[in-house]
């Protein structure tokens, strides 16, 4: 798989399958608490049409593989 194939996962499944569920929907977008700190609101959105995330908590974002890069701390290079 190269990186524009896995840029087609799907955000939201790929949370799925590591325990990780959105606590509402609005208009498209899955709102969660975030997966980088312990929140009880959720800040952590997952635009679906575009398939990207945005974390207002600490104002990072980007495709599914920022978003696994900064899960495992890691860095793609």
């Amino acid at each position: 798989m190269n990186c524009s194939q896995a840029k087609q996962i799907s955000i939201i499944d790929y949370l799925a399958s590591i325990g990780i569920n959105p606590k509402n929907e609005k208009n498209g977008s899955f709102w969660y608490c975030s997966p980088f700190r312990q929140e009880k609101t959720p800040s952590f959105k997952v635009n679906t049409v575009h398939n990207i995330w945005y974390d207002y908590g600490n104002g990072t974002g980007g495709n599914i593989l920022d978003l696994v890069t900064n899960l495992n701390k890691t860095c793609l290079t």
